[in-house]
């Protein structure tokens, strides 16, 4: 009875819409879809055979420059490191030797993957196309020096409500760590608002994280560094907890400054929001 239940469980998820999405639109491997559904390579392969699914020839594995992020090497790396614990996914299965990086962005934000791809000298491609549910740019790196690496800053499986402040970040890269960050996890925008009197525009500019430990971490760091907060709370819709930041145009100004100042990587559409204020 196990066994069948088994099979019909498969059979329930290796739909032909499941694995045209997976392995024909988002070119996922044979290897990663088993890994996500809990089956064997094998069983994949026999399924995209039923549908008459073309099987592509297994990619070699990814070439991934992952030395920098060992020790922090530059701006670049820890930049990288700040957006991923923000915005990255990793997943870890020794049994079946999976060791993967996945970063979703909008579509958008390609450019900002490809950056990455470049720096990584990774042979993995930056996919674009719909998800299902929006358009996206998506890449996925299989290397477990890399992953490992992560691992030593704080970045690991289902890390949204356990990551800490990565206590050996050089001071020198905090800024870098931060930018990272706040372009995974951060927002800036403004809003219109008013009393019975005047109306005005604020700029509302925060930090969100399911992390209560980051943030402790996060906001001593930037109030050492002379930034404004306020008072943090948490969000009712999505219990994810907020740090706002004072939205005075001289402390976000310091803060810009703080995170941009000789700057090698940022995500170019948050940082044209600050190059605006500025001009205001």
């Amino acid at each position: 009875m196990a066994g069948r239940g088994s099979h019909w469980l498969y059979s329930d998820l290796l739909t032909e819409p499941f694995l045209r999405q997976k392995y024909v639109v988002e070119q996922l491997t044979i290897l990663s879809i088993a890994a996500d559904v809990g089956v064997s390579s094998l069983t994949v392969r026999n399924s995209l055979k039923q549908f008459a699914i073309p099987i592509r020839p297994e990619p070699k594995p990814n070439l991934v420059d992952s030395s920098g992020f060992v020790d922090l090497s530059s701006d670049w790396h820890a930049y990288w490191v700040g957006f991923i614990a923000a915005d990255g996914c990793v997943y870890i299965d020794e049994q079946r030797h999976d060791y993967r990086l996945q970063i979703v962005l909008k579509m958008s934000d390609a450019d900002h993957l490809r950056d990455f791809q470049r720096g990584l000298q990774a042979s993995a491609p930056v996919i674009v196309g719909f998800n299902g549910q929006r358009d996206v740019a998506k890449i996925v790196i299989n290397d477990r020096f890399l992953i490992d690496a992560l691992s030593t800053w704080g970045v690991v499986p289902n890390k949204s409500l356990i990551i800490r402040w990565p206590d050996r970040l050089p001071d020198a890269l905090v800024p870098a760590f931060i930018r990272g960050y706040f372009d995974g996890n951060g927002t800036i925008y403004q809003r219109h608002r008013r009393n019975e009197r005047t109306s005005w525009t604020e700029t509302v500019c925060r930090f969100v994280s399911g992390s209560v430990l980051f943030l402790d971490s996060l906001e001593r760091e930037l109030a050492k560094r002379n930034i404004r907060l306020l008072k943090r709370y948490r969000n009712q819709d999505t219990n994810a907890h907020v740090l706002p930041l004072s939205g005075r145009k001289e402390n976000l100004l310091a803060f810009a400054d703080l995170i941009y100042q000789s700057s090698t990587v940022s995500l170019p559409r948050k940082k044209a929001l600050f190059d605006a204020l500025r001009e205001m």
